[in-house]
C-alpha cells in the first residue's frame, strides 16, 4: 500500500494543486473539464442555498464538495463524506445550475440515500433532489425496467428475494440430479452455496457461459479449492437463468448484472444513458464490488466518489 503523500493530490484546491490533479484526471480516465454549464433552475439565491447546506461543514469539506471537476474523497469512517457528497450535489443544482435530472447520485442503504434527499429539499426545495438518488441497485433496477429487453425480460418484471431464488435453484437440482439437501447435521446447504457462487459469478459480470469458462479455467490451472461448488454452480447457473426468463423475473443480481453488461458492450445503450446525465456522485466507493464499479463509474463522466481509508487522512477531507 503506497504512503498518503504518494497518492495523486486530493486537495481540492485547483489553483494550488491543478497539476496533480490533472495527473489523477488523466489515471482515471476522466476529462478535466468543469461541469457544463444550464440555465439557473427556480432554486432562489443558489449560492445562499448550498451555503446553507455546507455551514456545518469543514473548509477542507466545502472545498470538495465546490470543486468544477472530478474529485475522490478519502476520508476514515465517521468524518462526514456523506454530507460532503450531499452538499456537492446542492452544489451542482444550486450554484452550477445543473437541472437535477441529469444528476446521478448512488449510495449503499435506502437510509443514507433518505438523508441526502431530505436534506437537498431542506434547503433547494421539494423539487430539487435529483430524480436519480439512491442505493446502486435500486438505481439500477429503474434502469432495468426501463429497458428489460437487455436480460431477456418483458415489462412489469418481478424481482426475487432470497428465498424465492432458492426454491427456484431447489427444484432445478433435484431435476438434474445435483444434491440439493443438507449435508449430515445440516451445517452445509448445497442450494445456499449454489445461490452463493451464481451471485458472486453475476457480481464479477460472469453470464452462464462466462461462468463455465472460468471453472473450467481453474481446474486447467490446477486450482481445484473449492471448485466442486463452482461447477456446480456453473451447470445450474444457465437453466436457473432460462426459469427467470419464462417467469419474468430477475434476481438481486440480474439488477446490476445485464445493465452493465449492456452498458460494456452496446455502444447505443451506453450513449442512451450516458446522454442522461451531467455529473455522477457515488458515496461509500470502497465497499463496491466490480459490476458496481463498472456500471455507475465506468463512463467518463465528471464525478465526485466518497470513499473510506484506513490511511492517515492528510490533506483529505
Amino acid at each position: 500500500m503506497s504512503n498518503a503523500d504518494d497518492d495523486p493530490a486530493f486537495d481540492i484546491d485547483p489553483d494550488e494543486d491543478a497539476a496533480a490533479y490533472e495527473e489523477w484526471a488523466a489515471l482515471a480516465g476522466e476529462p478535466a473539464l468543469p461541469p457544463p454549464k444550464h440555465p439557473q433552475g427556480d432554486f432562489a439565491d443558489g449560492r445562499a442555498s448550498f451555503d446553507a447546506i455546507a455551514s456545518s461543514l469543514t473548509k477542507i469539506q466545502t472545498k470538495a464538495a465546490s470543486h468544477p471537476g472530478s474529485i475522490l474523497v478519502l476520508a476514515g469512517a465517521g468524518t462526514g463524506k456523506t454530507s460532503a457528497l450531499t452538499a456537492a450535489v446542492a452544489h451542482r443544482i444550486a450554484v452550477d445550475g445543473i437541472p437535477p435530472h441529469r444528476v446521478l447520485a448512488v449510495t449503499f442503504t435506502n437510509k443514507a440515500a433518505g438523508e441526502m434527499v431530505s436534506r437537498i429539499r431542506a434547503t433547494l426545495g421539494p423539487d430539487a433532489a435529483p430524480h436519480w438518488l439512491g442505493t446502486f441497485h435500486g438505481l439500477a433496477a429503474r434502469q432495468l425496467r426501463a429497458g428489460p429487453e437487455v436480460a431477456s425480460l418483458r415489462d412489469n418484471f418481478d424481482i426475487l428475494d432470497a428465498d424465492d431464488s432458492r426454491r427456484i435453484l431447489r427444484r432445478i437440482m433435484k431435476a438434474m440430479n445435483l444434491s440439493s439437501d443438507e449435508d449430515e447435521g445440516g451445517k452445509r446447504d448445497p442450494v445456499k452455496i449454489v445461490a452463493g457462487h451464481i451471485g458472486k459469478f453475476k457480481d464479477l459480470l460472469m453470464t452462464p457461459k462466462g461462468a463455465r469458462s472460468h471453472v473450467e479455467n481453474r481446474i486447467a490451472e490446477g486450482n481445484r479449492t473449492g471448485v466442486a461448488g463452482l461447477t456446480m454452480a456453473a451447470k445450474v447457473y444457465p437453466e436457473y437463468q432460462t426459469r427467470l426468463s419464462e417467469a419474468n423475473a430477475a434476481d438481486f443480481g440480474d439488477l446490476l448484472l445485464w445493465p452493465t453488461l449492456a452498458l460494456v458492450n452496446d455502444a447505443d445503450y451506453r450513449a442512451r444513458w450516458a446522454g442522461k446525465f451531467d455529473w455522477v456522485h457515488a458515496d461509500e466507493y470502497q465497499d463496491v464490488n466490480f459490476a458496481q464499479g463498472r456500471a455507475p463509474l465506468g463512463r467518463r463522466w465528471p464525478s465526485s466518489t466518497a470513499t473510506t481509508s484506513s490511511r492517515a487522512p492528510s490533506r483529505k477531507p
